[in-house]
């Protein structure tokens, strides 16, 4: 689905932009595994 990776991707590009992301990014590697 194009729609949920275009999503993902600015997910992405926001969390490697703000402090926070990289928390975040932690606990969604950590509950969805990636």
């Amino acid at each position: 689905d194009s729609e949920t990776s275009d999503l993902k991707q600015a997910a992405n590009c926001f969390l490697q932009s703000s402090n926070v992301g990289s928390k975040i990014q932690r606990l969604v590697i950590l509950r969805w595994g990636k």
